[in-house]
């Protein structure tokens, strides 16, 4: 059984790390929605004006800061064919996150309260913009039978048609959602991909919550033919001597499903980040999926420096795109960072042989870098060839799988247990930490730092300042 459909899972993750297949289509009532669109762009100064009325006011500030003081101009705006068809309103105005950031460090803040000025700042930005939407156009709104779901973590606004016997009602906001699980393990990590099952017998224990964006639900289901659940197996059930520093036994799990069978959904996949954004604590996001058109994925730029504000590492799969006659880089980490000093991680495959896999992603980035370190397809290497995964097609079905889908989760628990370690050292240098502790490759077409060294990045940690190496 372990064999037998090693071919069709080969093609569950190309189907996730490597698909073209897109599912954007526009909701509903879409007419209202693109009469609002249309108004916000006449109507910037008025929106301003209304924010510049208003302050935040979070616990960990020593006073109340204007609203214009910690906001700046939308970094990437979507063309109006794109916010057709995510139904998304982009208010003009975002956190300024670098100013958070600095101010955080100015003020001493530790790790769980600048994570909290972030959270809590986004928050009642996009409650404000949220205010002034409803006052500037309830006439439209009562009459077209919409509801709005409030993402912080870009300040926008997801428009839908209103879904009768909802238990979440008008106005809907995933800020309220709370895991149910203790937030008191070692160990939270995030997997963003098509939904897990804990059907597999070794898989009944493991303490996994999941939300489902498309129907506003939170049942435990795989719809992506056992990618998601076997990503979950590798980080919590100890079947692979080759990734054991990757086990994390006393984890707790939050999946999102923002890729329903596999296919690419912007306005999901967006819903699934805010919903790590508010969570408590989430150390990690596994992000196991590739956009569905190579180039610059700017358009994930704010909300992933969000989640790196708030204290929060997304993994990103490098691809299985080494053959590709349009290019390899379809990772969403593929993108320009104005706020951030260091890299995305992005994890390419190696054989058993310590060789890069055929497939897997590597080279420079082709977006064009403002900063002084490299940009790679994938900076980071880990063993991505025939791991053995528990998946749900039974109780007792394994099977054999391999890309850059699987070697990501050994580097992604890596990272948890160093957070755990090392619970107030920053994003950046748990980073700079990885890379350079990484064992170098000697082999051809492979680029980046090498293949990851949890014990050597545990030395370098303990290394004073001085001798350690800046990111390159």
């Amino acid at each position: 059984m372990l064999g037998a459909c090693l071919c069709c899972f080969a093609s569950t993750d190309s189907l996730l790390a490597g698909t073209n297949r897109t599912d954007n289509s526009p909701l509903e009532n879409e007419q209202p929605i693109e009469q609002i669109n249309s108004q916000l762009k006449t109507s910037q100064k008025e929106f301003e004006l209304f924010l510049s009325k208003k302050t935040i006011c979070v616990d960990t500030l020593p006073k109340c800061l204007p609203v214009n003081e910690i906001t700046t101009d939308r970094p990437y705006a979507f063309s109006n064919q794109k916010q057709k068809q995510t139904n998304l309103l982009l208010f003009p105005k975002v956190i300024n996150l670098k100013k958070l950031v600095e101010l955080s460090h100015i003020l001493n803040l530790s790790n769980k309260e600048q994570k909290q000025l972030v959270q809590r700042s986004s928050i009642q930005l996009n409650d404000f913009s949220n205010q002034w939407l409803l006052k500037q156009y309830q006439y439209l709104l009562k009459k077209s039978k919409l509801t709005f779901e409030k993402l912080p973590i870009n300040n926008s606004i997801l428009i839908a048609p209103k879904i009768e016997q909802s238990s979440v009602g008008v106005n809907l906001s995933t800020s309220n959602i709370k895991p149910t699980f203790q937030t008191a393990s070692p160990f939270v990590v995030g997997i963003l991909d098509s939904g897990v099952s804990v059907f597999h017998q070794q898989m009944q224990d493991v303490n996994v919550y999941q939300y489902n964006p498309l129907e506003d639900s939170f049942e435990l289901k795989d719809t992506g033919l056992g990618h998601a659940s076997g990503l979950l197996s590798l980080l919590s059930v100890n079947q692979n001597k080759e990734i054991e520093q990757g086990y994390l036994q006393d984890g707790n799990f939050l999946s999102c499903n923002g890729l329903p069978k596999g296919k690419y959904n912007y306005r999901l996949i967006l819903q699934c980040m805010n919903w790590f954004f508010i969570q408590p604590k989430v150390d990690v996001i596994i992000n196991a999926w590739l956009a569905s058109e190579p180039g610059c994925k700017n358009e994930w730029q704010q909300p992933i420096e969000a989640l790196l504000a708030a204290n929060i590492i997304p993994v990103f799969s490098a691809g299985n795109y080494a053959n590709n006659n349009k290019g390899m880089n379809y990772s969403p980490a593929n993108l320009i960072l104005d706020n951030v000093s260091y890299p995305l991680i992005t994890v390419g495959a190696l054989s058993e042989k310590l060789e890069r896999l055929p497939d897997s992603s590597y080279g420079l980035s082709t977006c064009n870098n403002p900063h002084s370190f490299a940009h790679y397809q994938a900076n980071i290497f880990s063993k991505g060839e025939n791991l053995k995964m528990a998946i749900p097609f039974s109780k007792t079905s394994y099977q054999l799988a391999s890309g850059t889908s699987y070697s990501l989760v050994k580097v992604s628990a890596i990272i948890a247990k160093i957070k755990h370690r090392f619970p107030e050292k920053k994003n950046v240098e748990i980073v700079n930490a990885l890379l350079h502790s990484a064992t170098q490759l000697k082999i051809d077409n492979i680029d980046g730092y090498g293949q990851v060294n949890y014990k050597g990045a545990l030395q370098y940690l303990n290394l004073p300042l001085e001798k350690q190496v800046q990111i390159r």
